[in-house]
């Protein structure tokens, strides 16, 4: 069954996936950063409750990961018609997504201590202000899927690396400056921070440069 295995295709594949993978761990990392720092600097309970409340958020992400990929296919057609027609499209679909995003934020900042009340109890009550706190970068991660495709469409592939490094670094500086001040709600408000960096000003940066 491998008698028909293109090996020279198959390492061409695998050195166009390999920036992505690398990206895949540069995100991990600056996405569970803050974690770190929180029971390093704090205790275990306080991270539990800001891990808490990240989870409900990472739940409400995965709404682009389920309808992204039905799109993803026009978004191919549009790039293969013109690059007019292509970013067009695009715009479309970053307005749709910020429309969501920005409803999926009010949803969840204004209804944060019932959420939490219900899901997890009165013990989890500090985990409501950091809900309400992470909930603003939904509309940014959402865009950010999206970013991620045209980067995959583009062949842009290794722009994904740098774009979560700086994601990385702005989460690891900002949190060594705000948690000893604020708190969980440091660290949240340097999530959100990471996440515009590394979206929303890398990719009008990346794509004003293409």
């Amino acid at each position: 069954q491998f008698k028909n295995l293109d090996l020279n295709y198959t390492r061409e594949l695998f050195f166009k996936s390999f920036p992505l993978l690398l990206s895949s761990i540069a995100s991990i990392l600056y996405l569970k950063i803050d974690q770190v720092f929180i029971i390093s600097m704090m205790d275990t309970k306080s991270t539990g409750e800001y891990a808490a409340a990240v989870r409900l958020c990472e739940g409400i992400f995965i709404f682009t990961a389920i309808i992204l990929p039905s799109v993803f296919p026009n978004l191919i057609a549009k790039k293969n018609i013109s690059e007019k027609i292509f970013y067009i499209y695009l715009k479309k679909l970053v307005m749709l997504l910020l429309v969501i995003g920005i409803c999926m934020t009010l949803f969840t900042s204004l209804l944060s201590e019932q959420i939490v009340s219900f899901l997890y109890g009165e013990d989890y009550y500090n985990s409501a202000i950091i809900l309400s706190i992470y909930s603003l970068s939904i509309p940014i991660v959402y865009v950010g899927d999206l970013f991620s495709r045209w980067l995959v469409i583009t062949n842009n592939t290794k722009l994904s690396i740098y774009r979560h490094l700086l994601g990385l670094t702005v989460n690891v500086g900002l949190n060594l400056i705000w948690i000893p001040t604020y708190g969980l709600k440091g660290a949240a408000m340097a999530s959100v921070v990471a996440f515009f960096s590394s979206i929303v000003i890398f990719s009008i940066v990346s794509i004003r440069a293409t």
